[in-house]
């Protein structure tokens, strides 16, 4: 038996709860119990999977735009500094849509 399952014998053991196992025949060795565990962590593994990588997808995308822009006049000169109406549209056509 590894060193794992020796830990893991001996702090149930005097934790009181290896004779209950043996009882109901979760432990009858521990070369059965260390197999036991290491198939609940796979199975557990095997659910667990799949709902981490939803999540990691969900979180990959981006809930911020950013954007730079020159402000600029009819003629194409820069405008001064100063405080300007901005409007900003997003549309889901390639064809920009007139309001």
């Amino acid at each position: 038996m590894d060193g794992i399952g020796r830990f893991l014998l001996a702090h149930l053991w005097s934790a009181g709860f290896v004779p209950y196992l043996r009882m109901l025949g979760i432990v009858n060795s521990p070369t059965t119990f260390r197999r036991k565990i290491i198939s609940g962590f796979l199975i557990l593994s095997f659910f667990v999977a799949p709902v981490q990588s939803a999540l990691a997808a969900t979180s990959l995308f981006p809930k911020e735009i950013n954007y730079q822009a020159k402000l600029s006049d009819a003629t194409n000169v820069t405008v001064p500094d100063g405080t300007y109406n901005v409007a900003f549209r997003l549309y889901t056509t390639p064809v920009s849509a007139t309001t």
